[in-house]
Protein backbone atom coordinates (compact mmCIF):
# COMPACT_ATOMS: atom_id res chain seq x y z
CA UNK A 1 0.00 0.00 0.00
CA UNK A 2 2.71 2.53 0.70
CA UNK A 3 4.57 1.60 -1.84
CA UNK A 4 1.66 2.19 -4.30
CA UNK A 5 1.29 5.74 -2.93
CA UNK A 6 4.91 6.74 -3.02
CA UNK A 7 4.78 5.53 -7.12
CA UNK A 8 1.31 7.37 -7.28
CA UNK A 9 3.10 10.52 -5.42
CA UNK A 10 6.17 10.25 -7.53
CA UNK A 11 5.16 9.85 -11.05
CA UNK A 12 2.15 12.85 -10.02
CA UNK A 13 5.10 15.48 -9.54
CA UNK A 14 7.63 14.18 -12.23
CA UNK A 15 4.40 14.72 -14.87
CA UNK A 16 4.03 17.81 -13.22
CA UNK A 17 8.00 19.13 -13.86
CA UNK A 18 7.58 18.12 -16.82
CA UNK A 19 4.27 20.27 -17.44
CA UNK A 20 5.99 23.08 -15.96
CA UNK A 21 9.62 22.70 -17.38
CA UNK A 22 8.74 21.74 -20.72
CA UNK A 23 4.84 22.27 -22.11
CA UNK A 24 3.16 25.39 -23.40
CA UNK A 25 -0.17 26.30 -24.69
CA UNK A 26 -1.05 28.19 -27.65
CA UNK A 27 -5.14 28.94 -28.48
CA UNK A 28 -7.08 30.50 -30.64
CA UNK A 29 -6.93 34.09 -28.86
CA UNK A 30 -3.35 34.20 -27.92
CA UNK A 31 0.12 34.28 -29.58
CA UNK A 32 3.36 33.57 -27.17
CA UNK A 33 6.52 35.10 -27.70
CA UNK A 34 9.31 32.50 -27.18
CA UNK A 35 13.01 33.63 -25.79
CA UNK A 36 15.81 30.85 -25.70
CA UNK A 37 17.92 32.02 -23.20
CA UNK A 38 21.11 30.58 -24.47
CA UNK A 39 20.94 31.74 -28.27
CA UNK A 40 19.05 34.64 -27.17
CA UNK A 41 16.43 34.24 -30.41
CA UNK A 42 13.11 35.63 -29.74
CA UNK A 43 10.46 34.02 -31.91
CA UNK A 44 6.78 34.79 -32.29
CA UNK A 45 4.54 31.85 -32.71
CA UNK A 46 0.44 32.04 -33.29
CA UNK A 47 -0.23 28.52 -34.13
CA UNK A 48 -2.55 26.97 -31.48
CA UNK A 49 -1.80 23.43 -30.18
CA UNK A 50 0.47 22.09 -27.04
CA UNK A 51 4.19 22.75 -27.65
CA UNK A 52 6.75 21.20 -25.90
CA UNK A 53 10.08 22.99 -25.89
CA UNK A 54 13.28 22.79 -23.75
CA UNK A 55 13.38 24.32 -20.09
CA UNK A 56 15.53 27.02 -20.90
CA UNK A 57 13.10 28.63 -23.73
CA UNK A 58 10.85 31.07 -21.76
CA UNK A 59 7.23 31.41 -23.34
CA UNK A 60 4.89 34.60 -22.83
CA UNK A 61 1.47 33.85 -23.98
CA UNK A 62 -0.15 37.36 -24.89
CA UNK A 63 -3.57 37.45 -25.76
CA UNK A 64 -4.55 39.22 -28.95
CA UNK A 65 -7.96 40.57 -28.27
CA UNK A 66 -8.09 43.66 -27.29
CA UNK A 67 -8.28 45.18 -23.96
CA UNK A 68 -10.18 47.29 -22.21
CA UNK A 69 -8.43 50.06 -20.47
CA UNK A 70 -9.50 52.51 -18.35
CA UNK A 71 -8.67 55.56 -16.10
CA UNK A 72 -10.07 54.88 -12.58
CA UNK A 73 -11.88 58.26 -12.05
CA UNK A 74 -14.77 59.48 -11.09
CA UNK A 75 -15.68 62.54 -13.65
CA UNK A 76 -17.88 62.64 -16.39
CA UNK A 77 -15.45 62.58 -19.29
CA UNK A 78 -14.48 59.38 -21.79
CA UNK A 79 -12.10 57.51 -19.21
CA UNK A 80 -11.88 53.76 -21.35
CA UNK A 81 -10.39 52.85 -24.61
CA UNK A 82 -10.12 49.66 -26.56
CA UNK A 83 -6.33 48.81 -27.29
CA UNK A 84 -4.67 45.37 -28.73
CA UNK A 85 -1.00 44.47 -29.23
CA UNK A 86 0.33 44.94 -32.57
CA UNK A 87 2.06 41.43 -32.50
CA UNK A 88 4.05 42.84 -36.00
CA UNK A 89 6.38 45.04 -34.02
CA UNK A 90 6.47 42.82 -30.93
CA UNK A 91 10.42 43.14 -31.23
CA UNK A 92 9.65 46.97 -30.57
CA UNK A 93 7.92 45.83 -27.24
CA UNK A 94 10.89 43.39 -26.19
CA UNK A 95 13.21 45.99 -26.70
CA UNK A 96 11.54 48.95 -24.67
CA UNK A 97 9.97 46.66 -21.89
CA UNK A 98 11.75 43.42 -21.98
CA UNK A 99 10.57 39.79 -22.26
CA UNK A 100 9.21 38.46 -18.65
CA UNK A 101 6.11 36.19 -17.48
CA UNK A 102 3.65 39.75 -17.51
CA UNK A 103 1.40 37.73 -16.54
CA UNK A 104 3.39 37.26 -12.76
CA UNK A 105 4.35 40.81 -12.63
CA UNK A 106 2.57 42.38 -9.45
CA UNK A 107 0.46 39.43 -8.94
CA UNK A 108 0.66 39.81 -5.36
CA UNK A 109 -0.29 43.55 -5.74
CA UNK A 110 -3.25 44.86 -5.21
CA UNK A 111 -5.29 48.22 -5.97
CA UNK A 112 -7.76 48.36 -3.38
CA UNK A 113 -10.53 51.09 -3.59
CA UNK A 114 -10.93 50.07 -7.59
CA UNK A 115 -13.46 47.69 -9.21
CA UNK A 116 -10.82 46.78 -11.62
CA UNK A 117 -7.15 45.37 -10.79
CA UNK A 118 -4.74 46.05 -13.66
CA UNK A 119 -1.81 43.28 -13.12
CA UNK A 120 1.03 42.03 -15.95
CA UNK A 121 0.54 42.51 -19.39
CA UNK A 122 -2.98 44.69 -19.15
CA UNK A 123 -1.24 47.19 -16.67
CA UNK A 124 1.69 47.80 -18.82
CA UNK A 125 -0.43 48.55 -21.88
CA UNK A 126 -2.23 50.98 -19.60
CA UNK A 127 1.32 52.51 -18.90
CA UNK A 128 1.69 52.89 -22.62
CA UNK A 129 -1.54 53.82 -23.83
CA UNK A 130 -1.67 56.83 -21.09
CA UNK A 131 1.72 57.92 -21.99
CA UNK A 132 0.33 60.60 -24.46
CA UNK A 133 3.50 61.37 -25.94
CA UNK A 134 4.83 59.19 -28.43
CA UNK A 135 2.67 56.74 -31.07
CA UNK A 136 3.60 52.98 -30.12
CA UNK A 137 3.88 50.33 -33.34
CA UNK A 138 3.20 47.74 -30.54
CA UNK A 139 -0.41 49.37 -29.51
CA UNK A 140 -3.23 49.39 -31.73
CA UNK A 141 -6.19 52.07 -30.49
CA UNK A 142 -9.62 51.03 -31.55
CA UNK A 143 -10.98 54.82 -32.49
CA UNK A 144 -14.08 53.74 -34.44
CA UNK A 145 -15.96 51.42 -32.06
Amino acid sequence: MKSNIKISLISFISLLMFYLMFISYTDIHHNTIRHNHFSGEVVLDSVPGIKISYPWVQVVRVDNRPFLICVTSSSNNITCGLYSFNFEYYRDFIVKEGIEYYWWSNRFSYNSGHRKEYRGLVDILKGYTLDGTTDYKFIIEYKNI
